[in-house]
């Protein structure tokens, strides 16, 4: 059996340094690289195409349910995080498990063993992936903010910034003070 890839994106680095920790015992996953924010966690994730993600939700500047949407490359992703309220919305479109911090070895080596049979088995992460990002956009409540992709740029547009949302066809654009910006979902 091939060796597994994971990259690590949390802003705490005591969080990142216990997934490190208990990936030790796991001789069939490699950790390619850990990341304190969504933004190069994105990158890295689109460049180096990992197996598995240990994802924060809570970031600075951008969440982790918000970069999902950026994602080319679709991995398997488990949650770590500290915020019990986004446990139901991941478990209802298929992450591989939520892990609510501080949580065991016990239970990390029961949501790798989880990943890992979805990623061996029928259940193509590709294809639960597209649920969880289908719920995401199904189940958003009040935006307090909307994320947009321009080129390279990824910008962060707080909602009571926005004065004009316009429908174009499959698109959206976004109208701010000396600014628009086109999002690529309706």
């Amino acid at each position: 059996m091939r060796k597994l890839t994971a990259i690590i994106i949390d802003d705490e680095a005591p969080a990142r340094a216990i997934i490190k920790i208990y990936l030790n015992e796991c001789t069939d996953i490699i950790v390619d690289a850990e990341y304190d924010n969504a933004f190069d966690g994105l990158k890295a994730i689109n460049e180096n195409k990992p197996d598995l993600v240990f994802l924060d939700i809570q970031m600075p500047k951008m969440t982790g349910f918000e970069m999902l949407e950026f994602l080319e490359h679709k991995p398997q992703i488990i949650f770590s995080t500290a915020f019990e309220q986004y446990a139901l919305k991941a478990f209802e479109c298929s992450a591989a498990d939520y892990l609510l911090k501080p949580y065991s070895k016990q239970r990390f080596m029961e949501a790798v063993e989880k990943a890992q049979t979805y990623l061996q088995g029928s259940n193509k992460p590709d294809k639960a992936f597209k649920k969880l990002t289908k719920y995401n956009d199904e189940n958003i409540e009040y935006l307090q903010r909307v994320v947009v992709k321009n080129r390279t740029e990824i910008y962060i547009i707080p909602a009571s910034k926005l004065f004009r949302i316009e429908a174009q066809d499959d698109y959206v654009m976004l109208y701010i003070e000396n600014d628009n910006f086109l999002k690529q979902k309706p």
